[in-house]
């Protein structure tokens, strides 16, 4: 897992990836504006607009070394970096699906946010899409927010205290 620009062979290369994994079944549950079909140029507009707002992860299988997901890391703002917080989110390739990787992911990320300090993750999930609720859930996330609408819910997972979870 790296910096996607660093994984791949040129932009081209990451244009193709990206359109890829982002099928119209991958971003059913995105915001409206990552769903439906890529063309080249949606994709380069999307590839710069996720660059703006934070770090993307490729990340590879072990056997294949196949582009099978992205981890997308955004700061959350915080008053001073003793309290990092981290927003996140991740797209998974459909033939992943089922596999383990997406609890992989955010378990390897929770890990890491633990070492380094970084005192709450929070991470969104759209109405209906109950299987990256249940990743969440599964790697100790809590639900600390319920949209009024079918746009979802706010999950979180804190380093060190639930207070941490409630704080904008």
């Amino acid at each position: 897992m790296a910096d996607w620009h660093a994984q791949t062979d040129g932009d081209d290369s990451l244009v193709e990836i990206i359109r890829e994994l982002l099928t119209p079944e991958v971003t059913e549950y995105l915001p409206a504006s990552w769903q439906g079909p890529f063309s080249a140029e949606r994709t380069v507009d999307w590839i710069c607009d996720r660059d703006k707002e934070g770090i993307q992860l490729l990340v590879l299988s072990r056997e294949t070394r196949e582009p099978v997901a992205l981890l997308l890391l955004y700061e959350a703002v915080t008053a001073s970096t003793a309290n990092a917080r981290l927003r996140v989110g991740y797209v998974v390739s459909e033939s992943q699906w089922g596999r383990g990787l997406a609890s992989e992911l955010v378990g390897g990320l929770i890990d890491w946010a633990r070492a380094s300090g970084v005192a709450s993750i929070v991470g969104g999930v759209s109405a209906g899409n109950g299987a990256s609720a249940r990743v969440l859930q599964k790697c100790g996330f809590l639900r600390v927010e319920e949209e009024s609408s079918d746009a979802g819910s706010t999950w979180a997972w804190a380093n060190s205290q639930l207070s941490d979870l409630r704080q904008p």
